[in-house]
């Protein structure tokens, strides 16, 4: 009997160690996963907001463009052109498109 009961407390304590090890190990790989969750998402936030200053360059830039675009488009006179060798139709043939472009 004395015997019996060593057996079945010996078994219990290899199961508690397996459960133990489980446990530990469990806990490791769930400390692992948040890690790389956390980081990634630490990582994305740096690139949008990296992606978010490339774009708002971008539209400064395109700003700027459309600037000189009207600042050009309100120094046009007959005069400047001629000078960049347009010249004046006399005719009168101009391509003239018969439909719209977007129909429903």
């Amino acid at each position: 009997m004395t015997k019996l009961i060593k057996t079945i407390s010996s078994n219990q304590l290899q199961n508690e160690k397996k459960i133990f090890k489980i446990l530990v190990v469990s806990l490791c790989l769930i400390g692992i996963l948040y890690f790389y969750f956390a980081s990634s998402t630490i990582f994305y936030i740096i690139n949008k907001n990296n992606g978010l200053g490339k774009i708002n360059s971008i539209n400064l830039d395109c700003q700027g463009l459309e600037e000189n675009y009207f600042a050009m488009a309100n120094d046009l006179n007959l005069d400047t052109m001629f000078e960049k060798g347009f010249v004046e139709e006399t005719k009168g043939n101009f391509a003239v498109r018969q439909t719209t472009m977007a129909q429903r």
